[in-house]
């Protein structure tokens, strides 16, 4: 086990509050803020901000459109809604007036939209263009929401709590027996659900489900959790945002201890508003969006243990760091492949490999940090990290 080895980097400047980031697209990246949308333009690795003055709170890359995202914004005002963000133009489209808006969503299992909100139901789409209040939600509210395959869980949280679940990919509903308040939950890969109950209570912790949201077990006692998320190994990370519960900052949890690893050492802001993992991004790393900018985090293995049962099989990676040529000695002779990322999780590199050495070049990837990972035909991967300086 590592003692602070990790490093929390900057992935955006840190003078934004950031509430969200999108990875949908896979480029160009956007980050939801307090003022607007913050856009990586890609070629340079640059963030441009494209403000309307209101608080994006979810954002996704509109699957009928490349290069366009969708989100909602809104502080309670007569701008609140759902909109479409061009950034060809870096216009705004209003698409429909909802007011308190939470969340905004893709089903790819009935190519169906969700946007919720805290006080006014739910509503749909399937060209995302035209929405619809979705009846079941009539009188009641949609906080946070998460969806695997044909199941989709929405949870209540304003002046009432709920949790509503369908099996049947939003054809029927029904609200979960548990009266725990969730206040953020996602699914892992495997569908197991997770959840937690913030504030500061004798409930309050993380919870989990293995039945879609019908009910609730609780895995871990502990004040004033925030926002839960998974990196692409399906670990759970949990976020707190102070004042609420005497921790702040980032957790891993350990199920099969039930203890949870901080992470806290090198980040620079810890009042953590949202975790997300990259898909796009084959390596393990955990974005922080945070009160100051997002971080971005890709060398906590150690401190996890997860490398324990994963040894490297004398994969060498040398002279690291380097000034100019990076060499990957690879100990297994099977058929593979070698990926490199670098620290934004945008892919740089794919060869195909069989045992023996690759030589990387830096006038190939330019300075900085990067990933690599070896994928093999039996299925083993293994991944490390190395710095062109």
């Amino acid at each position: 086990m590592g003692c602070n080895a990790y490093q929390w980097i900057p992935f955006t400047q840190d003078t934004v509050n950031a509430l969200t980031v999108c990875f949908d697209a896979g480029w160009p990246y956007a980050v939801g803020t307090t003022k607007g949308i913050l856009l990586n333009d890609g070629p340079s690795y640059s963030w441009q901000s494209y403000n309307y003055g209101l608080p994006v709170w979810d954002i996704i890359a509109d699957p009928d459109t490349a290069g366009v995202f969708m989100l909602v914004m809104g502080d309670g005002s007569y701008s609140d809604g759902i909109y479409k963000f061009y950034p060809a133009t870096h216009t705004y489209r209003v698409l429909d007036w909802v007011v308190n808006p939470t969340f905004i969503r893709f089903n790819e299992a009935n190519h169906s939209f969700y946007a919720g909100t805290r006080f006014n139901g739910m509503k749909t789409s399937t060209d995302g263009i035209h929405w619809s209040d979705v009846p079941y939600f009539s009188g009641k509210a949609a906080a946070a929401i998460d969806i695997f395959r044909n199941h989709i869980t929405v949870i209540q949280e304003n002046n009432q709590f709920g949790t509503f679940y369908s099996n049947d990919t939003g054809r029927t509903w029904q609200q979960s027996s548990s009266v725990i308040p969730i206040h953020d939950l996602a699914y892992n890969r495997n569908g197991k659900l997770y959840g937690i109950f913030t504030g500061l209570s004798n409930s309050s912790g993380l919870y989990s489900s293995f039945d879609f949201g019908a009910t609730w077990n609780r895995e871990y006692w502990e004040l004033g959790m925030n926002t839960i998320g998974f990196d692409v190994m399906g670990d759970v990370f949990v976020g707190w945002h102070p004042p609420l519960g005497a921790v702040d900052g980032i957790g891993v949890y350990d199920s099969t201890r039930q203890s949870f690893t901080f992470l806290n050492a090198t980040l620079p802001n810890k009042n953590i508003n949202k975790l997300k993992g990259n898909p796009f991004m084959a390596s393990i790393a955990m974005f922080a969006c945070t009160d100051s900018g997002v971080f971005m985090c890709n060398d906590y293995s150690d401190e996890l243990g997860i490398n324990d049962n994963h040894p490297q099989e004398n994969n060498k990676v040398f002279p690291n760091p380097s000034f100019d040529k990076v060499i990957i000695e690879i100990a297994d002779s099977q058929k593979g492949e070698l990926l490199v990322y670098n620290a934004t999780g945008k892919c740089v590199m794919l060869i195909l490999v069989k045992g023996g050495q690759i030589i990387l070049d830096k006038a190939q990837t330019g300075t900085g940090l990067f990933i690599y990972q070896l994928k093999f035909a039996s299925g083993k991967t293994f991944s490390g990290k190395f710095l062109f300086q």
